[in-house]
């Protein structure tokens, strides 16, 4: 992400379609791998909600879900930059939605990382 806006800075558009489309690619593979996650847990008869969860399966579940939720918010937002990015000739976006998004990305990723660290310490 960081890297699609110094390239539009740079006006180095064919970069930053390349850069915009890892970024989406990731997104969408952490979703798909979240889920394949959640599908195995499934099969192994983990309950993460349910009458047969317990309360540490189901508070996995809500933060895992509720991350994913933010994620798939930004890959929204993300395919909708590929888009724009892929059907013009030139990437012709505000380089300021482009931060915005880069920020909205940065939280979730910051977050996340204080979450895994916050829980891994106390738990």
């Amino acid at each position: 992400m960081y890297l699609s806006a110094i390239a539009l800075k740079a006006a180095k558009i064919s970069q930053y379609k390349a850069m915009i489309s890892i970024t989406a690619f990731l997104g969408i593979s952490f979703l798909l791998f979240q889920y394949l996650g959640f599908k195995d847990l499934q099969a192994k008869s983990i309950a993460l909600v349910g009458p047969r969860s317990n309360s540490a399966s189901s508070f996995l579940f809500v933060i895992t879900f509720l991350h994913m939720m933010h994620v798939l918010g930004g890959v929204i937002a993300l395919i909708i930059f590929w888009f724009k990015a892929i059907r013009k000739n030139s990437a012709i976006t505000s380089l300021i939605s482009l931060e915005v998004l880069g920020t909205y990305w940065h939280f979730v990723g910051i977050l996340w990382i204080y979450l895994f660290l916050f829980y891994n310490w106390i738990g």
